[in-house]
């Protein structure tokens, strides 16, 4: 799976190899990953694809009945018609599984991908975009209120109690967003746990209470160029 998701995912933005423990994380380790709902396709002998069919039991709590794919397919062996076949697989146990809409998320450089969805009947429902800071640049200078306390962590260890505390403000702050849920914290966790990527949170407490994170992740040059953060 790992040889897979990192030859499919070659060449778009902001990507960096995963390993197994990541892969593990996302999958096996998760509570809602069903082996049913998932297939590797195999030529040769050798593994060339994978797909998963999702159901987040936290968006059904939440009131929305859906699910998520995860479909990767060797460069090698794209155009075969494999995605086409175990994207219909997935769709299929979705389908018994009884959910409404299946989202697929993909970036406008995905070719292949952007023209499986489209021949499926998927459609845009969204945009993000992505921003980068020129760091030859000064970033403007803002007032920060005195009476907010800076923390700052790296995540090395404790994993359990930074995830809880990630999540509690994420939850909150996107709460009012479109297609939102609240995502668990032991997702986080057990990605914290999994990754080699070097990771660092700053906090801002207020009286206590946490009411922002930034999340930064240092990449290797050779890799990105650029470290990013999340807030």
């Amino acid at each position: 799976m790992v040889r897979i998701w990192n030859d499919s995912r070659v060449g778009l933005p902001s990507q960096s190899p995963v390993n197994a423990d990541e892969v593990r994380a996302e999958t096996f380790l998760d509570k809602d990953y069903d082996p049913e709902g998932a297939w590797l396709a195999i030529v040769d002998g050798v593994a060339v694809g994978y797909v998963d069919g999702f159901v987040d039991q936290a968006r059904l709590k939440h009131g929305l009945n859906d699910s998520y794919v995860d479909l990767e397919i060797m460069r090698s062996h794209r155009g075969e018609g494999i995605e086409e076949s175990i994207l219909e697989r997935s769709l299929d146990y979705l389908a018994g599984r009884g959910v409404s809409a299946t989202q697929i998320p993909y970036y406008q450089v995905d070719d292949w991908r952007k023209r499986l969805l489209g021949n499926a009947g998927f459609v845009e429902v969204r945009r993000y975009y992505e921003m980068v800071r020129d760091e030859s640049r000064e970033p403007e200078k803002a007032a920060f209120p005195r009476d907010i306390r800076i923390e700052r962590k790296l995540i090395t260890d404790d994993h359990e109690y930074l995830a809880s505390r990630i999540i509690d403000v994420r939850n909150e702050s996107f709460v009012d967003h479109f297609n939102y849920s609240p995502v668990p914290a032991e997702r986080l966790r057990n990605f914290f746990e999994a990754t080699e990527t070097s990771f660092a949170v700053t906090f801002a407490v207020d009286d206590g209470k946490t009411v922002g994170f930034a999340l930064s992740e240092d990449r290797p040059p050779e890799a990105e160029g650029t470290s990013s953060s999340t807030a």
